[in-house]
């Protein structure tokens, strides 16, 4: 287990092959997790279908969904801005990997930066500095 603070993307691939066998992890993770709160970076290709699946293998973890949003034309110029991103996916993800999902919170990512996201989140959750 990762201390607090840093990352480890071990149970990320864990849970996402779980997902998609549609296998139940929720009681391990809520078992190995349930000191921690564990932010899942997730994009949804699949839509409402691809969070069906990632919500079963959570099943019995409590969830908090929460979309970032940005606008196809600012996505695109970070995009272009960027030499490790693949032209076009930008605007392709912008709309497709919410398509039919559903949020607790939604926060955009056009006009605010990182922190007014982190503080929204932050805020929704009760959390205090």
């Amino acid at each position: 287990m990762a201390r607090p603070g840093h990352i480890r993307s071990g149970p990320v691939r864990t849970l996402r092959a779980a997902a998609a066998s549609g296998q139940d992890m929720g009681q391990q993770t809520a078992a190995r997790t349930r000191f921690y709160a564990m932010i899942i970076d997730e994009v949804l290709m699949g839509g409402r279908s691809a969070q069906e699946r990632l919500a079963a293998a959570l099943s019995g973890v409590p969830v908090v969904w929460v979309g970032v949003q940005c606008d196809p034309d600012v996505a695109e110029a970070r995009e272009r801005a960027r030499v490790d991103r693949v032209p076009g996916m930008a605007r392709l993800q912008a709309g497709r990997v919410h398509e039919g999902v559903v949020y607790d919170l939604v926060v955009g990512s056009a006009a605010a930066n990182a922190a007014d996201g982190a503080s929204a989140v932050a805020s929704h959750l009760n959390l205090k500095d």
